[in-house]
């Protein structure tokens, strides 16, 4: 297992203290790393002299603009392939881990050379007994997927190594030859949400095998709530992008079915909340997902 060469992908935004107390965590791992690649996507707090301070010896990606994670992603992904490794440890830069979280990643992933990536149990940084997700159940409703047993107590419901469809893009491991043969993340993914979901099952149409391992356990900060016109038209928008490239025709008419239904549902229920922008963002973002229109996106994006 110690064999096992892994280089760390980081991504970060304006994001210094929760990057260092990431960081902190990385380079305490029981497994040793070839690197620890942390791509800054144009930061404007002191993310980048405090990197350059703490730690010295990672690889400093300094981007000039924010073009959102997936293109920031895979600056980093560019150079860890370019290392003489095995493996690439994606992670979030609000993710903190335990010791042994990259080990066990890597015990599981060297079981069987057709396993391709491996995902950790992510928890609630907030409340650590609570689950985010152990992996990810795709259902093909109104938001496609959701975490495997999000919202419920860690009592070892989900303590089990297994295949799974779909893994949480926050602590993954990915093999380089997955990377070499299916490319980089899907850059059309633009903003949040799904080119994790999407980068699996490209790994499992070339025959690779997705595994959950449950001994690597790592906290990840819950997002707000945040129900701008913003988050919600890239929501939708790249929900859209997603069953284009996956879904089959029952899947459609299911996401339909909610997506619409959770439409109408939100207008009453959020107007009155004062959050009807949000609720036409999503709409927006899908009917631009459904016509290929992007360019309102990327103006948003600044791309």
């Amino acid at each position: 297992m110690a064999s096992a060469k892994v280089a760390a992908v980081i991504l970060t935004y304006n994001r210094e203290k929760l990057l260092l107390g990431c960081l902190e965590k990385v380079h305490a791992q029981d497994h040793p790393l070839e690197s620890v690649i942390v791509v800054d996507n144009h930061s404007t707090d002191m993310t980048v002299p405090s990197v350059r301070m703490h730690f010295p010896g990672v690889h400093l990606i300094c981007r000039e603009k924010n073009d959102g994670p997936s293109i920031g992603k895979n600056a980093g992904l560019q150079a860890a392939v370019q290392r003489d490794i095995d493996y690439v440890y994606l992670l979030d830069d609000d993710v903190l881990l335990e010791r042994l979280t990259i080990a066990e990643l890597v015990r599981v992933a060297v079981q069987d050379p057709a396993i391709g990536m491996v995902g950790s149990k992510i928890l609630n940084l907030d409340d650590p007994e609570e689950l985010v997700g152990a992996g990810v159940v795709l259902d093909f409703t109104q938001n496609i997927g959701w975490g495997r047993g999000r919202g419920e107590k860690d009592r070892g419901q989900y303590d089990r190594t297994e295949e799974i469809q779909c893994l949480l893009g926050g602590s993954l491991l990915v093999k380089k030859a997955v990377i070499q043969e299916i490319g980089f993340l899907d850059e059309n993914f633009l903003g949040y949400w799904y080119e994790g979901q999407d980068y699996c099952l490209r790994a499992i149409r070339k025959g690779y095998r997705v595994f959950y391992a449950p001994k690597s356990r790592v906290w990840h900060k819950p997002p707000g709530d945040d129900y701008s016109f913003r988050k919600k038209y890239l929501a939708g928008r790249n929900a859209v992008y997603f069953m284009k490239k996956h879904a089959s025709l029952p899947q459609w008419f299911k996401y339909l079915f909610f997506a619409l239904g959770g439409l109408v549902y939100s207008i009453f229920r959020e107007t009155p909340r004062g959050r009807f922008m949000g609720v036409r963002g999503k709409a927006l973002g899908m009917w631009h997902g459904f016509t290929g229109n992007d360019r309102h996106a990327r103006r948003m994006l600044n791309l």
